[in-house]
């Protein structure tokens, strides 16, 4: 089902853009995006969490990079959140194609 969308704007340009919006693809954008929020839940967190608790590295000269290190390490995290926001929007997005397209199928049955 692809789903196209006008705007005719508002500024002085009159033209009409347009928008083709694939729900299947979205559907797959979607679902890839959670699953990539997943990997860093269950597999990227964890190996993080394990070599941020880890003691290999007590005390020396390099203590203040290996501290750096563990910054970073949970820096990458912010990833997953980035991730899981784009798989919420997209799915925002798919449920507002699917309310337009009952209201839509309500129109069509009343005035058909």
């Amino acid at each position: 089902m692809q789903v196209q969308m006008e705007d005719g704007g508002s500024g002085s340009v009159s033209r009409t853009e347009k928008i083709v919006m694939n729900f299947n693809e979205m559907v797959e954008i979607a679902t890839s995006l959670q699953e990539i929020c997943d990997i860093y839940t269950n597999v990227v967190q964890v190996n993080i969490n394990h070599i941020v608790n880890g003691n290999f590295y007590e005390d020396g000269e390099a203590k203040e990079i290996m501290d750096m290190h563990r910054e970073i390490l949970e820096k990458t995290l912010e990833l997953r959140d980035n991730y899981g926001t784009a798989a919420t929007v997209v799915y925002h997005t798919l449920e507002e194609m699917i309310k337009k397209d009952e209201e839509l199928q309500k129109i069509l049955e009343i005035s058909g």
